[in-house]
Parts: C-alpha cells; structure tokens; sequence
C-alpha cells in the first residue's frame, strides 16, 4: 500500500460545536483530504441558520458534506464547487440569512489535497482557500526537506484584542471588503470567491509525511512561538500528534489572559498521512483504526485491529454535538 492515514485529531475550542470541518476518502488509486476553518461571525446573531450552531460551522460543515459527494461521484472540479458554492450561498440568503450585512455571511479557509498513484510517484495536487495549511516533511540525499503552503497561518493575522475601541467596526468592514470585493482568497457564499484559489502540484517520489491543519493548530508556532514549525512536527513524528495537542491548550491554560491572537483560544485540527510510491513504509491497515474521543476532542490513529474506518470521521465529528 502507497499510503496511510496515521492520525487525526480535531479539539473544539469549548464544549459547543467547533467552526472546523474535515475529511478524507479513498477512491481508487486517489485518496482525498480536506480541512475548513470557517471564519469566526462578527454578527450580533451569528446562528442564522442552526440555532446553537455557527453560521461559520454550517457553512464549513456543509462545505465538507458536498465534498464527500463530489468524491464519491468522481466529478470533484472547480465547475462542481462552484456550483456547490452557489447553491450554499442561495440556501443562506433564502432562509436564515435573507437580511444578513455582508460581514455577516458565511466564509472559511479550506485547503483540499488530491493523491494520485502514479507509477512510482504520487502527484499531489492542492487547492487553498485563505490560511489552513500543509506541511511535506521528507529526505533527500541525507537532508531533512520541506514543503508548505504559501499562505501560511499568521501571514494574514490580526493580533488587536477584540476589546480594543473600534477594533470590531474595522473587522466588520476588513470582513466585508474580503467578500464582496475579494481583497484576499477566503472561500464564502459569493461564488466568485471560488476563482481565488491558490493551486499548488507535488510530485512524491520518496517516503514522507504530509500534513493538513487548521490555523489553530499553527499558533504553537506562529502566535505563541512555542517552537519552530519543523520542530513542532518533529516532536509529531516521534510523539504523536496529541502530545502537542496537549502543548497547545496547557499553554492557553496557563495564558488566559493573553493578547497573542485576538481570540484567546480557536478550534484546531491536524491530520497526518504517510506517503511511499514504493509501498515499502505503509503498513496499510484499509483504513481501519481506533477512535477516542474525550470532553470534545476527537483523535482517531491507525490501527491494524482497528474497527473505526477513517471515512466516517467527518460523520462522527458532526454528532459529536448532537448538532
């Protein structure tokens, strides 16, 4: 087997439904991974659609549902997702938001990886909306090698405390100018939002460990600074993913009070994927593993006697709140 999933781990900011959504499929010789952060609401009412959930998680999470279909149908195309898009975006202005402001209305990062076994290589094509990200950690002739996204998390950050004067008017018009005049590539109900996409092609032809992620997830490197990012995956690599998990929210425990993002603590989620054209380090288990969820945080691992299939974890990450 070319490829396998390793972990995933999603941890919500609070006991309610996070903003994050994810995925991945296996379909034929392509696997497929998703992750969507939808962008937190600056609206009075920021549950116009769901009461109890975001407009922000009902837009990542339905982003995510039509994913899955568009995989599973083979036609997963810019002409399909934009017309998925549309179709969000007019289910949201005929019902919980016909009489939203444009900063109200729904938008999210995305970054979307497509793998094809090719001979003895695997081609990657990645599509990024605003800032999730990747991570491509492999060897060369005895070197340790990278690959990340261009848009990285905290390239585009606001390190304001939403408590400072004024600072929300500015969010609103900063959030409204990103939707209706697409001042940068974040994915929202204005369809023409899906023509700024940034693509991005690898070629594999050694083993490595591909990394997707949400910006909560960064701020071990980027906001807090608690390591550098190879380091940070490094400690991955050896440790697992939970154990900076841990990391992460015993900082935010120890630093309620902080002013390193605007907000004091944000969903983050990370999945991790070992890739080998030769198929000589996958172990391959069909995508069966062991799911642990505790106070919200769901973490699935590979398992050789696991009976949790790794395509039903956007699913379960969905009841994870009964929403």
């Amino acid at each position: 087997m070319w490829s396998e999933l390793l972990e995933v781990v999603f941890s919500p900011a609070s006991q309610k439904a996070g903003d994050d959504a994810f995925g991945f499929r296996r379909v034929g010789n392509r696997i497929h991974l998703w992750v969507i952060d939808g962008a937190t609401s600056l609206s009075d009412v920021p549950d116009k659609m769901i009461t109890g959930l975001s407009d922000a998680a009902w837009f990542a999470r339905s982003l995510a549902g039509q994913l899955h279909k568009l995989i599973i149908a083979e036609c997963m195309n810019q002409g399909e997702f934009r017309r998925v898009v549309e179709n969000l975006g007019k289910e949201y202005h005929t019902t919980g938001g016909r009489n939203a402001q444009p900063f109200e209305y729904p938008s999210a990062a995305l970054t979307y990886a497509e793998f094809i076994k090719e001979n003895n290589s695997v081609r990657v094509e990645i599509r990024e909306y605003a800032d999730c990200f990747y991570y491509i950690d492999y060897e060369e002739y005895g070197v340790r090698k990278i690959r990340t996204s261009k848009i990285f998390p905290g390239q585009i950050e606001l390190r304001e405390k939403l408590t400072e004067p004024g600072l929300l008017e500015k969010l609103r018009i900063r959030r409204s100018n990103q939707i209706l005049h697409l001042t940068n590539n974040v994915l929202s109900v204005n369809p023409a939002s899906v023509d700024t996409v940034h693509c991005s092609t690898h070629i594999i032809d050694r083993p490595c460990e591909f990394f997707l992620g949400t910006d909560g997830f960064a701020r071990l490197w980027c906001e807090y600074k608690l390591a550098s990012l190879s380091s940070t995956f490094r400690r991955v690599n050896m440790h697992g993913a939970l154990a900076e998990f841990r990391r992460l929210r015993l900082w935010e425990k120890r630093n309620q009070g902080h002013d390193a993002a605007p907000k004091a603590i944000d969903d983050a989620t990370l999945l991790r994927l070992r890739l080998d054209p030769t198929g000589g380090n996958c172990n391959g288990h069909s995508d069966q593993g062991v799911l642990r969820i505790s106070h919200g945080t769901l973490l699935w691992q590979s398992a050789k006697r696991g009976t949790f299939p790794a395509s039903l974890l956007d699913a379960e990450q969905r009841d994870l709140h009964h929403l």
